[in-house]
């Protein structure tokens, strides 16, 4: 009796195994979220050999599905997507289409854009801005005004030059190399300083094209790379007066972003093995300190 008892339960363990054979499973996986605009790779995952999987969406207004598995968000809302496996069975997987993070704003976007963004820094009291050039140059401006008059600011050009200007407390202190100087800042001069010498001066040469229509009339629509819009100029289109396009192989505009505002504007010219860069970082328009030198009060008055 015994031994028919184990013979039994082998006989439905044995069963029960050949019959789990038969048994599959199909899983999809890939992204909850997709932004509108944006294409991501959802994979089936089965145990059934050489799958032949068929995808589709719930809504193709919402979203698109190739025969890949590549679906690109459409519209924002909620979609399934659903893969048929032959023989295997069939799975479903709810995503959210959300507004991007990053919009890919046309050149005829990005240009109002960015004038608005350099008035802002140029209509401030406060403001911080960078300008690299190439790799050899960097210079930094950092004004805190009151009205008509400077309270502190710093302009500071550093790398194979360097040479600095502060103004606090009503004194101008320069240092060009080795001469150093101080001199006692008049009324007149903390208006003109403001006003024809400060930041739209500052960043005249790096910003010259912001408001050139026929730039942004050849720019190509951007490609995405992470928070970078990169827009490449169509140098046979090009017939502005910013750029000079003769005998150069590329220029390229990149928009870096950070929580949605501008942050840095790269302008890169390839010519050959040679690519020269102009990059102007926006560091903001809130009240800045300065680091003064602590020396500055050794440098002789003028």
């Amino acid at each position: 009796m015994k031994k028919r008892v184990i013979s039994f339960l082998i006989m439905i363990v044995v069963a029960l195994a050949l019959i789990g054979c038969d048994k599959y499973y199909v899983k999809i996986e890939g992204p909850e979220t997709v932004e509108q605009g944006e294409t991501v790779k959802f994979e089936v995952d089965t145990n059934y050999q050489d799958p032949v999987a068929e995808w589709s969406v719930s809504d193709d207004t919402i979203a698109s599905i190739d025969e890949e598995g590549n679906l690109t968000g459409l519209a924002e809302g909620e979609v399934t997507v659903i893969v048929e496996v032959e023989k295997a069975g069939k799975a479903e997987k709810k995503i959210e289409v959300v507004a991007p993070s990053l919009p890919a704003y046309t050149p005829a976007q990005i240009k109002p854009l960015l004038a608005a963004l350099k008035e802002a820094y140029d209509t401030s009291e406060h403001g911080h801005i960078k300008i690299e050039i190439d790799d050899d140059l960097a210079l930094e401006l950092i004004y805190n005004y009151d009205g008509e008059v400077i309270e502190t600011m710093m302009c500071k050009l550093s790398g194979s030059e360097n040479a600095h200007v502060y103004i606090k407390d009503d004194f101008a202190y320069m240092s060009i190399g080795e001469a150093k100087s101080k001199s006692e800042m008049t009324d007149t001069e903390h208006y003109t300083i403001i006003n024809s010498y400060g930041f739209a001066l500052f960043v005249e040469k790096a910003t010259g094209f912001y408001d050139e229509d026929p730039f942004f009339d050849a720019l190509s629509a951007p490609e995405k790379a992470g928070d970078t819009l990169i827009y490449e100029l169509d140098l046979s289109a090009y017939n502005g007066v910013a750029f000079d396009a003769s005998a150069k192989d590329a220029i390229k505009l990149l928009v870096t972003f950070a929580e949605g505002e501008i942050v840095k504007v790269s302008a890169e010219i390839t010519a050959g093995d040679e690519v020269n860069k102009v990059v102007v970082n926006y560091l903001g328009t809130d009240a800045k300190t300065i680091d003064f030198p602590a020396d500055l009060d050794t440098y002789p008055l003028e």
